[in-house]
């Protein structure tokens, strides 16, 4: 899992969605039977509205980079929006792992105010789950304004939440989740990557994708794209950073990705193949 480099992409504007055929993939269609016997809420679009069109059984929301959506755009598990059969680096696989590994964070304030990001199980106990995420969807001032946190899992469930651990400088906080007797239904943590930095790809190129919650939708987004440079936030932009979070190290190496990203999927992961 790798933060993302900030700050994260504008609203774009909204068009008429369209949805590619589902899968007529033997194996694919085994992943769609297992799939559709999970409880499946409607999709909502990036404002938090319902879909007017719906995903099929395999299909997937995607926001593909430079595609104008309004997050009601979906995918096959095994097809891509012209038709042809997937890449080895397979999307729909890496939604369909994301899920399970993925919670949709949500912080409430004093006075009605709050907001969400993303967050990934890295470890749990007999009754607890460990989330990752960023410190700033955490509440990155403090306990004083912040009077709920929470953690909602693939089951559609919240369960309550506390901060294990900050880390400032890297812009990260461990949240443990009080998933009780839900705990090994629900938290199923991620493989995390020893040096992510350390890849032949470095320098850009490697594919990736990336899951979270943008905007106002609760429901998980795959975001597919590449990863383009590493390096610093000023070596990534030409120029200092703008308005750096209390105690945030500012030189720390980010990970720079055309894809489609915004507002919400702070906290997410970077899900890669290999």
């Amino acid at each position: 899992m790798s933060q993302e480099t900030r700050p994260e992409s504008p609203r774009q504007e909204r068009p008429t969605e369209t949805t590619p055929p589902a899968s007529t993939n033997p194996s694919t269609r085994m992943m769609e039977e297992v799939l559709s016997q999970r409880p499946n809420p409607p999709v909502t679009d990036l404002n938090g509205r319902e879909c007017r069109n719906q995903p099929e059984n395999g299909q997937f929301p995607v926001l593909r980079a430079g595609e104008k959506t309004s997050g009601c755009n979906f995918q096959s598990f095994d097809r891509t929006p012209e038709g042809s059969t997937m890449p080895p680096f397979n999307t729909g696989q890496l939604y369909e792992q994301a899920q399970r590994q993925t919670a949709r964070i949500k912080v409430e304030e004093a006075g009605g105010g709050g907001g969400h990001g993303t967050g990934v199980a890295i470890a749990r106990n007999e009754n607890t789950c460990f989330i990752a995420t960023a410190n700033h969807v955490s509440g990155e001032r403090g306990n004083q304004n912040i009077v709920s946190r929470g953690a909602e899992f693939e089951n559609g469930k919240t369960y309550p939440a506390s901060i294990e651990m900050r880390i400032p400088g890297k812009d990260m906080a461990i949240l443990s989740v009080r998933t009780g007797a839900d705990t090994n239904q629900v938290c199923h943590p991620a493989q995390i990557a020893a040096n992510p930095f350390d890849r032949s790809d470095r320098s850009g190129g490697g594919q990736t994708m990336t899951a979270g919650f943008p905007e106002g939708t609760n429901t998980l987004h795959a975001s597919p794209g590449r990863i383009s440079r590493v390096g610093t936030y000023e070596a990534l932009t030409g120029g200092a950073h703008p308005s750096p979070m209390a105690g945030e190290r500012v030189n720390r190496p980010l990970i720079e990705t055309r894809a489609q990203i915004h507002q919400g999927n702070s906290g997410g992961g970077h899900e890669r193949q290999g």
